[in-house]
């Protein structure tokens, strides 16, 4: 187990929206939270250099996958996005999320 620094942008940005970068990276075993001390620094340099507030992770193809430290969905009509299932992070809050489209028969499709 260890501590995770929280951050959450302010208030404002939630209807604007917040300013991201991408970092060519994949995990090595996308289920399973693990601490990797390399991908983190490079996050965190990148966010002091650039400003941003999220680093969107993408794959060797250079599709988008994941956010350093949230869920990524897209939203295209009626429909939610996102990456394929073995390539991300189960985490509750994506759960959660999914729960909830499917509550309100709302599509979730995942990336082929």
């Amino acid at each position: 187990m260890f501590p995770v620094k929280s951050h959450y942008p302010d208030k404002s940005v939630y209807a604007s929206g917040v300013q991201t970068e991408i970092l060519k990276s994949e995990r090595a075993n996308p289920t399973a939270k693990i601490y990797h001390d390399t991908l983190i620094e490079t996050v965190n340099v990148l966010r002091e250099e650039t400003g941003v507030f999220e680093v969107l992770l993408s794959d060797r193809n250079g599709c988008l996958t994941e956010g350093s430290r949230s869920n990524l969905f897209f939203v295209k009509g009626d429909c939610v996005y996102s990456a394929p299932e073995d390539d991300i992070l189960h985490g509750i809050t994506r759960e959660k999320l999914k729960k909830v489209l499917r509550d309100e028969s709302i599509d979730c499709i995942s990336a082929p």
